[in-house]
């Protein structure tokens, strides 16, 4: 089974649980959850999205950098986006720092 078809299975049991959400004492409360984490985390180590979420992050910063502020302040506007993406993305920058801990050790 490969990462998609894994994902797909996973979303698949997320559906039939939803009911759950409005249970959230139920034992199926917290296996619904769970499952929603596991895709979440199988989602970011696809790497297809390692590389956009650099060019996103990169093209936020670049674009920053390249409209200051009068006073050569960066704008706040561009900081809060940049921090958006960042928190939007995470779970794929926390697997790629790890992915380049690992190779860095080894």
């Amino acid at each position: 089974m490969n990462t998609d078809e894994k994902i797909a299975a996973i979303e698949e049991m997320i559906v039939a649980m939803r009911w759950a959400r409005q249970y959230p004492g139920h034992p199926e409360h917290k296996q619904l959850e769970a499952l929603k984490e596991v895709a979440a985390e199988l989602r970011a180590r696809k790497p297809e999205l390692h590389g956009s979420t650099r060019h996103e992050i990169g093209a936020l910063v670049a674009l920053a950098v390249r409209q200051p502020e009068a006073d050569g302040r960066y704008r706040d506007s561009y900081l809060v986006g940049i921090g958006q993406r960042v928190i939007g993305r995470w779970r794929v920058i926390e697997f790629a720092l790890e992915r380049c801990e690992k190779e860095t050790v080894a």
